[in-house]
């Protein structure tokens, strides 16, 4: 029997998740995860980290550090001398079973990886990006020695700090001149047609068939190109990110591939590169093409081979949140008025901002965001963005934008409505003119009044202008009530194009102290089939801890099964219990089947002693089962 101590990764691992850092088991003879894992592969989810824990429960931690972590690896006496010497601020820090210490910091915005070698076997190795860290108490797979964090300075003594720019550029300073390049030159688009807005990149790209990711920085965007437009060989698919587009906050473009034979190469050659002499104006934003009266010129041009078709390489959609929200998406989400959809929504909305995980999904492109509240006093949204944000030091990776009708009304604008063309077509121009790229519209019923919820052909023009809206890059998430059968409220055709649909369902054991308590439950969405295990049923619960709010999420379901249960021992019908829990028939069959043949329900439909059992451990559950 493997005694306590040893199973470094089963007792550890829940501890640095909750600081956002993503725990994987790793060999004892080695310094990489022992099961597959890549950078660009969904987060590891509540079923995974179970699985592991089962498996590998001795094994050492390796975590993932992403965009948002580095860490100082100093590797010889000099080389710690020289850290030393950078004036650091306090930080987390810890030391590897080999005497190398290691600083933990955060940075606002992605930064490239480093490692400086001087010629005498010394180095230092600032860690970023894909790539990871072992940390305590793992075991050193050569000295056997384990990983300890150092007196006072480990995570739970010292937020991360972020990781000083004159600190990075000593270090980056050490490296050989040829390895340095100097920042991109930028320039306007061109001159013709000036007056319109920024030139729209990834319009651009996508029409000239040019393969891209966005990652988004503080002040900028940065489209990673699949290829150097100039030296084929100077950026690979497997390298991306090497070669790119920059467009600042004021519309200026630059180019840039990190190698000597290219960096004088500026936006221009890019241009000339992707589109030659062609004029690009009608890419930039808010251009709007002439109308002709023979309108098959306009189809003509947009018909398309199907076998040409297929070989236009389209860049995926990204994802914004892991794996239900993501680029030019229309979701709905709806629950009882009361429930608490806007703390929902909100706080989800503050999570991508900040590029933090919401309950068992992770952010993985902070977008800019616009959220649109309806009904609730300017106060209240401030008192609940300061609980939000209470105790967090990190910048917001994007902006979080918050428009508040209450507020604008007390200015003398007119009150919001979906309703009025007017309304929608100013909310368009703000979203294009700030690049917003995820709108939340809360809600449907004080953001559209005197809408006949029940009629198909006043809900068109709003669904037409959010495919409008999809069309031009910005994913909506609409809240709205549910009716008294648990469905959203209104015409089913709210839902013909939307994306991801999810209900919030009040939990039957729920009383009214616990405030903000409700299941998540997915009824439609568009995902791949390795990604549908992170949209089971998730209990979620507001809490509040010393002036600042954290939501709890675990699994729900067992307590679905226990609910099926305990309606079908009280003689309830199968539809009707489908219909409460939010289920379908057929899955309550299923249940009540395998109770029957695991000894919990007898063949009439009544719980046996073993039944009442599983049900009272169920629902006796205590809170530390939820994650954080």
């Amino acid at each position: 029997m493997r005694s306590q101590s040893q199973q470094i990764y089963k007792d550890h691992w829940q501890s640095y998740l909750k600081f956002g850092l993503i725990p994987y088991p790793a060999s004892r003879n080695g310094k990489n995860p022992i099961v597959p894992w890549k950078e660009d592969l969904p987060a590891p989810c509540s079923d995974d980290y179970a699985d592991w824990e089962e498996k590998y429960p001795d094994a050492n931690i390796w975590v993932f550090l992403g965009d948002n972590f580095v860490v100082i690896d100093p590797d010889g006496p000099g080389a710690e001398d020289f850290v030393k010497g950078l004036n650091l601020p306090k930080c987390p820090t810890s030391k590897s079973g080999n005497k190398s210490i290691h600083r933990w910091f955060r940075v606002a915005s992605p930064i490239k990886p480093l490692k400086i070698g001087n010629g005498d076997g010394t180095f230092i190795e600032l860690r970023t990006g894909n790539m990871g860290m072992l940390v305590p108490p793992s075991i050193h797979p050569e000295t056997k020695k384990a990983y300890k964090w150092m007196e006072g300075h480990s995570l739970w003594n010292i937020p991360f700090p972020e990781l000083p720019k004159e600190a990075y550029e000593k270090i980056k300073a050490l490296l050989p001149k040829q390895e340095t390049q100097p920042e991109p030159r930028m320039m306007p688009a061109q001159a013709e047609n000036s007056s319109l807005g920024p030139l729209d990149i990834e319009k651009y790209l996508i029409h000239y068939n040019i393969v891209f990711k966005v990652k988004l920085d503080t002040d900028r965007s940065l489209y990673l190109l699949n290829r150097c437009l100039f030296n084929d060989h100077h950026t690979t698919k497997d390298n991306q990110g090497d070669s790119c587009i920059i467009q600042g906050a004021d519309g200026k473009l630059g180019y840039q591939c990190f190698h000597n034979h290219c960096s004088d190469r500026t936006w221009q050659d890019a241009r000339e590169a992707i589109s030659g002499n062609d004029p690009i104006f009608q890419f930039r934003k808010g251009y709007t093409p002439p109308q002709t009266k023979d309108s098959t010129i306009l189809f003509e041009n947009a018909l398309l081979n199907a076998d040409a078709l297929i070989r236009i390489e389209i860049p995926p959609k990204r994802v914004i949140l892991t794996p239900w929200l993501y680029e030019r998406l229309i979701a709905l989400i709806s629950g009882w008025r009361g429930l608490g959809k806007t703390w929902y929504g909100l706080s989800a909305f503050d999570a991508i901002s900040r590029g933090e995980s919401f309950g068992p999904w992770n952010t993985e492109t902070p977008v800019p965001c616009l959220y649109v509240d309806g009904e609730m006093a300017i106060s209240d949204i401030q008192e609940r963005l300061r609980l939000l944000g209470y105790g967090k030091q990190d910048q917001r990776k994007a902006p979080l934008i918050i428009y508040s009708d209450a507020y604008a009304n007390s200015l003398g604008i007119p009150r919001a409505n979906l309703l009025n063309p007017k309304w929608r077509e100013a909310l368009k121009a703000l979203l294009l003119k700030h690049q917003i790229k995820l709108l939340g519209l809360d809600n449907i019923s004080s953001l559209a009044p005197g809408i006949d919820e029940n009629k198909k052909l006043d809900w068109d023009p709003v669904n037409q202008w959010l495919l409008d809206l999809r069309f031009s890059g910005v994913s909506t998430v609409l809240f709205h009530h549910t009716n008294k059968t648990g469905d959203q409220r209104g015409t089913s055709a709210r839902e013909d194009n939307i994306d991801t649909s999810i209900i919030l369902l009040r939990p039957h054991d729920y009383r009214i102290e616990e405030g903000a308590r409700f299941i998540v439950k997915f009824k439609k969405i568009r995902v791949s089939m390795k990604e549908l295990k992170l949209l089971q049923d998730y209990e979620f619960r507001l809490l509040e801890i010393d002036n600042r709010v954290e939501w709890a999420w675990k699994s729900a379901k067992k307590k679905n099964q226990g609910e099926i249960l305990r309606m079908i021992d009280e003689g309830m019908k199968q539809e009707d219990i489908a219909s409460l829990i939010g289920v379908s028939k057929g899955y309550v069959s299923q249940v009540k089947t395998k109770a029957i043949k695991d000894g919990h329900l007898s063949k009439d439909g009544k719980l046996t002693p073993e039944g009442i059992a599983l049900i009272r451990s169920v629902f006796e559950e205590e809170n530390d089962e939820f994650s954080y």
